[in-house]
């Protein structure tokens, strides 16, 4: 196992951080929205929820989230929203581990919306997300997408999520790798997922680790086109390592609060 999958280096706190702020914002514009009963929350590569050196992961953010927001607008007497949240791994050990973390720490309530896991390999676990975003009705939705690598990762699936017209999703990738590849000869994983953008003969050179994000988000949003932004955020980790965070979304609001929480983020840091 990478040693990152089982310890929180700081580029994952970073990551965590934005993904905490956002989803804050997030929950308290949708319960204020009117028409919005649900948000469907999904986290495709959940993992174990707590990293052996304490960090917390995705599954534990969301859901500490959900209860602050919860509990504040209760005591608000705002509007209650649900959260239906399905944590996804491959590795039935990682989301067994997170589930016995959120019984120990009592970080879910039914009262708060469903809370299912599931053991599906990512690329038969998209269309199972896309077929229930677009089934549910009155609910907006939030997908994470944290890969180990990104070789099953495609632009299409990314695609097929925004068509619903109702949701948002957040892509980490470790591009630092990515561009160190495209260097020495392109392996097949990287082809294929350039490839599923533009054609190959069209992809321009990067000349540095952020050269590739800013090709890389210039492709996105050309194979997207006009009815979705794409913005992204460029964690560093040592001198010229850099990993990004993509956020895609058809809505200006949710544009406009992930630039918010970006900006908070960089005067902190």
């Amino acid at each position: 196992m990478k040693d990152s999958q089982s310890n929180m280096f700081e580029h994952s706190e970073v990551k965590v951080k934005l993904l905490n702020l956002y989803i804050q914002k997030y929950l308290n514009i949708l319960s204020r929205a009117q028409g919005i009963e649900k948000v469907q929350l999904y986290d495709l590569f959940c993992g174990e929820g707590i990293y052996e050196n304490g960090g917390e992961g995705s599954p534990i953010i969301f859901l500490k989230a959900i209860k602050d927001v919860y509990y504040r607008n209760q005591a608000a007497g705002q509007k209650i929203i649900q959260v239906d949240c399905v944590f996804n791994d491959l590795e039935t050990w990682k989301t067994e581990k997170v589930k016995s973390i959120v019984a120990n720490k009592k970080l879910h309530y039914s009262t708060f919306g469903d809370l299912r896991f599931r053991n599906v390999d990512y690329t038969k676990a998209v269309p199972l997300v896309v077929d229930q975003i677009a089934k549910v009705k009155k609910s907006k939705a939030f997908v994470f997408i944290d890969p180990y690598g990104y070789k099953e990762v495609r632009a299409s699936q990314i695609k097929s999520i925004l068509l619903t017209k109702k949701s948002e999703v957040l892509l980490f990738l470790a591009t630092q790798f990515m561009f160190r590849f495209e260097r020495k000869g392109i392996p097949e994983a990287l082809l294929s997922f350039i490839e599923d953008l533009v054609p190959k003969e069209m992809w321009p050179n990067s000349h540095t680790g952020i050269d590739f994000i800013e090709n890389l988000k210039s492709a996105f949003r050309n194979y997207l086109g006009d009815e979705f932004f794409v913005d992204s955020f460029i964690i560093t980790r040592d001198k010229n390592q850099y990993f990004c965070l993509f956020f895609f979304t058809s809505h200006i609001y949710g544009f406009d609060k992930m630039l918010e929480a970006k900006w908070e983020i960089d005067s902190e840091e």
